[in-house]
């Protein structure tokens, strides 16, 4: 049985379908410029565009966010397609919905949110209102300069003084220890264990 994963099985089938219209060459380059690596076939699937796309679907740790990260890419890339049929793209990205991902306005999938932030577990910060402004600094940042928005601000040169966001940041994480949150969902999403 095929495990869900970060993306429906029913969401890859529609995809993988939409693209039994497109020449092998180019489904090899949409897969192989996102580092997807070609697998496997698998039986079940009959027809050279359908194998072929189940085999690099075969790489994929579906429940790993990076490797999830680069099919979401791909699936950007077909969305973006001058030619795909309004229909079409509706439905593929109703698909997508489906499964938690909205689509900006630059066309980049946006992994599903894990809650709102009044849900996170802050009883256990020093300061709770610091993890709200990094929060906002982070959605800031991510588009622009992702590296920045990851990393936090920079701590001092001797390493021994924490800023006030990486604090925040130890202690949110303490607390969604102790309460069941971890931050394993799409693009280190804050999910429930």
């Amino acid at each position: 049985m095929e495990r869900a994963g970060l993306v429906s099985p029913r969401t890859r089938r529609a995809f993988r379908e939409h693209l039994v219209g497109w020449p092998l060459r180019a489904i090899q380059d949409l897969f192989e410029n996102e580092g997807i690596q070609l697998g496997q076939g698998s039986p079940a699937v009959t027809g050279q565009r359908r194998s072929l796309v189940e085999r690099y679907y075969a790489t994929v740790d579906w429940t790993a966010p990076q490797e999830v990260r680069r099919v979401l890419r791909t699936y950007e890339h077909i969305l973006a397609d001058a030619d795909l049929p309004a229909p079409t793209y509706g439905e593929l990205k109703r698909y997508l919905e489906w499964d938690g991902y909205t689509m900006d306005a630059t066309g980049r999938l946006r992994s599903p949110p894990a809650g709102s932030v009044d849900e996170l577990p802050l009883g256990g910060l020093d300061d709770p209102v610091a993890i709200y402004e990094h929060i906002d600094r982070i959605g800031r940042v991510m588009d622009t300069d992702p590296a920045q928005g990851i990393s936090g601000a920079p701590s001092s040169d001797r390493g021994h003084h924490q800023t006030r966001p990486q604090a925040a940041g130890r202690g949110l994480r303490r607390a969604c220890r102790r309460s069941g949150v971890s931050q394993g969902g799409p693009e280190g999403a804050w999910v429930a264990s």
